[in-house]
């Protein structure tokens, strides 16, 4: 009985203590940030998960503090320091962010290794960086970015980028290492999982030729244009040859076809004039299995006084027309418009 007793005292006790933990942190007054000469405290506001009128909490407050050192990291304060004081307000804890910026790094010198595909110049003119700049991280990233995707829309798949950048007083010296491999030609273009569009129609919309020099870009672009035909639910594409670094690449593009034929109708009420709409067409997307369309449309529109019109169209596509990126297109069309003759107006 005692040792019941000892127990549940136990509990409460514990119980007691948890609310004190749990409750026992005052909200935040006010959020002050000092030492901040660069950025506005608006702006520092947007980095960090504590707010005013919620309770301090040190897991976040650990994060807001890593939060704000590296943003101005990234901005080019690289010896930046941050810490936190609380301290009792009148109603609550403020928190204070004390901030030591720093020197702001600027970039000194920028050197290119290994590139002979493209000059110096271009490739410096593409990068978009400068000496003198500041050195900031998402400009370096930008960089990177635009550098790999010049070679690899440009014949170099396997290319490779490394950068450093080394420091000595509040300057940086930026170096882009580059490992350019094979120049890769596409060798040729085939199609999977196709039922009923002829393969030869589907390379074709693709716009992808065999001996041209592999680009990335224009694999992405020629999987837009097959779904553009409204003829697939999925279009997937492979490189083939990659693992073993040929400069005779294959291109796969693996389809899932939708149906073809599409049927539609359609009741709407026009105001003003007053007027029922009812519309009815018909499209076939795939006409002798060369992605040609056909489309039918009707559009009937009577009134409450006994008038209407009728509208017939009917449209014609033929995609690469003569082998070319041509499109055609013919469309007749009929109207006719009746009128109540014997209707009189007082």
């Amino acid at each position: 009985m005692i040792k019941r007793d000892c127990y549940r005292a136990l509990l409460i006790l514990v119980g007691f203590l948890s609310l004190r933990l749990t409750y026992g942190n005052e909200n935040i007054e006010r959020i002050f940030f000092q030492g901040n000469r660069t950025f506005s405290q608006k702006t520092l506001q947007k980095l960090i998960n504590l707010k005013i009128k919620q309770p301090v909490d040190e897991i976040t407050l650990a994060q807001d503090l890593q939060a704000i050192k590296t943003f101005y990291q990234n901005e080019g304060f690289l010896l930046a320091t941050v810490e936190s004081r609380l301290e009792k307000g009148k109603i609550g804890e403020i928190v204070y962010f004390l901030i030591s910026e720093g020197p702001r790094f600027r970039i000194s010198a920028i050197e290119l290794a290994g590139q002979s595909a493209f000059s110096e110049k271009k490739i410096m003119h593409l990068l978009n960086i400068k000496v003198n700049d500041y050195l900031i991280n998402r400009n370096l990233e930008e960089a990177n970015k635009k550098l790999m995707a010049l070679y690899k829309n440009s014949g170099y798949p396997y290319v490779s980028l490394e950068r450093e950048v080394k420091i000595q007083d509040s300057l940086a010296n930026v170096y882009f290492s580059l490992q350019e491999g094979p120049l890769s030609y596409i060798k040729e273009v085939k199609i999977r999982g196709n039922n009923t569009v002829k393969t030869r129609t589907i390379v074709r919309a693709c716009e992808i030729r065999k001996g041209e020099k592999f680009s990335q870009e224009q694999l992405y672009q020629a999987q837009r244009r097959l779904y553009a035909t409204r003829l697939f639910a999925r279009v997937s594409f492979y490189v083939i040859g990659m693992e073993e670094r040929k400069d005779s690449l294959t291109i796969r593009f693996d389809v899932i076809e939708l149906p073809s034929r599409v049927f539609n109708f359609g009741v709407g009420y026009q105001l003003p004039p007053s007027r029922f709409l009812f519309g009815l067409g018909w499209k076939h997307l795939n006409i002798l299995n060369r992605g040609q369309n056909l489309s039918l449309n009707s559009e009937f529109t009577p009134n409450f006084k006994g008038d209407y019109e009728l509208n017939l169209e009917a449209v014609y596509k033929v995609p690469f027309l003569i082998r070319m990126p041509l499109n055609f297109a013919t469309r007749p069309f009929f109207n006719l418009t009746s009128l109540d003759r014997n209707r009189t107006t007082e």
